[in-house]
């Protein structure tokens, strides 16, 4: 069933096995043709996995046929993001949510455009909401977080990765990263210099 082998693949890179993740989430866009949810989570996997052209492109196909769904917007906005097209990703994440007011996703890409611009209120007050709506999206905790920690509020950041870890044990990227923080919080630094250095 393609269905589950996509969401086996999404587990398998939640758990560290970013290559398996990939090379799964690729074999299966052929399979899942015509099923516009299943695609855009192979894009979101190939997203997370740091694929973003690719990502970006099924995205854009996707949109070709359902050009009024909120989540194609929502990952092509995390894509620009990643690529450091601001401006683009800022569209994309509005255009996401006048489709879909409660698309977290799209606003958690508004979270990290708010921070890259210093504008912590902001930042703070859509991740707040997110978290009003959504008590458990783990990536809304996660943004919330690094608001936080980018003010050097550290207390607060601590909380925040702790929920993040408790709602969803995940050894992406982003979660390595949050780890490290939480390492350099605790005045672990070798530890934090460690995961970074895995990281890169």
């Amino acid at each position: 069933n393609p269905e589950y082998c996509v969401y086996h693949a999404y587990i398998q890179l939640l758990k560290g096995d970013a290559a398996f993740g990939v090379t799964e989430a690729r074999a299966l866009v052929k399979k899942c043709d015509g099923n516009t949810f299943l695609l855009l989570t192979i894009a979101e996997i190939l997203m997370t996995a740091g694929n973003y052209g690719e990502a970006d492109s099924l995205a854009k196909k996707v949109g070709k046929t359902c050009p009024e769904n909120d989540n194609v917007n929502a990952i092509l906005a995390h894509s620009a993001y990643a690529q450091e097209d601001y401006l683009t990703a800022e569209n994309k994440a509005r255009k996401a949510l006048e489709i879909n007011p409660l698309n977290a996703y799209a606003k958690t890409a508004l979270i990290k455009i708010a921070i890259r611009n210093g504008r912590y209120s902001l930042a703070e007050e859509i991740a707040t909401g997110v978290l009003v709506a959504a008590p458990e999206y783990s990536l809304g905790h996660a943004n919330l977080g690094d608001v936080y920690f980018v003010q050097g509020r550290y207390a607060l950041a601590e909380v925040e990765y702790g929920q993040t870890q408790q709602l969803m044990s995940a050894d992406t990227k982003g979660a390595r990263l949050r780890k490290a923080r939480m390492a350099f919080i605790d005045e672990r630094y070798q530890e934090a210099v460690k995961i970074l250095e895995d990281i890169t």
